[in-house]
């Protein structure tokens, strides 16, 4: 579904050069739940942004769902991902003047969906993971584990192919973590939702039915679950 060849990414700033990702090779399949592991600054949020087409690679080629887009310009980049990447981030990324149901609908707004439809998915993620009763409220009124499956709501909500999930249980207590991974474990196994995970938290790598293993841009070695 998304498949990496021989990328690299390499920043550049007042002379000095930083290796973020070298030469990775990686192929993610349909359905997968694949977790990235390592310690900070290890190259995997930059290897997140790759595979979602948020960044581009200094070099190699990046495919995603049959289309390579390595030379795609950043218009076509959104067009390809646009409703079909979600992305859930350890900081959440909640407006905070927009109610939970709002921010669970910009992505469809943004794709140009009429109201009555949007409204209607924005009801049935928000049931199907239990915060409907949340709806009405702004993010500083939730706790951070509610603020999180709001943001999983809003990855959702477009019924994307893939969701990029970096640190998604980060900031919130361990006992929320365990909710958010099993809301994540769920989506995969009931929708077939390819995800792909960022953590430092081994307990949430057993989630995963692949665990990759990075450090210092190099995927060093990889474990199955069965």
């Amino acid at each position: 579904m998304i498949e990496l060849k021989n990328i690299s990414k390499i920043y550049k700033s007042d002379g000095v050069e930083t290796v973020a990702l070298m030469d990775i090779s990686l192929t993610i399949k349909k359905g997968e739940f694949v977790a990235v592991m390592g310690a900070s600054g290890c190259g995997k949020t930059t290897l997140l942004n790759i595979l979602g087409l948020i960044d581009t690679p200094t070099e190699g080629r990046i495919y995603f769902d049959g289309t390579e887009t390595t030379s795609c310009g950043e218009n076509e980049r959104m067009r390809l991902r646009r409703g079909r990447v979600g992305f859930v981030f350890q900081s959440f990324n909640l407006i905070d003047d927009l109610t939970v149901a709002q921010n669970v609908e910009l992505p469809l707004k943004y794709m140009g969906m009429k109201v009555d439809e949007r409204r209607q998915k924005v009801i049935g993620v928000l049931k199907d993971l239990k915060i409907s009763h949340r709806a009405g409220y702004y993010p500083h009124q939730l706790s951070g584990g509610q603020q999180q499956l709001v943001a999983i709501a809003r990855a959702l909500v477009s019924e994307p192919v893939v969701i990029l999930a970096d640190e998604p249980t980060g900031n919130i207590d361990s006992s929320m973590g365990k909710t958010i991974m099993e809301t994540l474990s769920s989506i995969n196994a009931r929708i077939g939702t390819t995800i792909v995970m960022a953590t430092h938290n081994k307990r949430d790598a057993e989630y995963a039915h692949r665990v990759l293993s990075m450090s210092d841009g190099n995927i060093i070695a990889t474990e199955e679950f069965v």
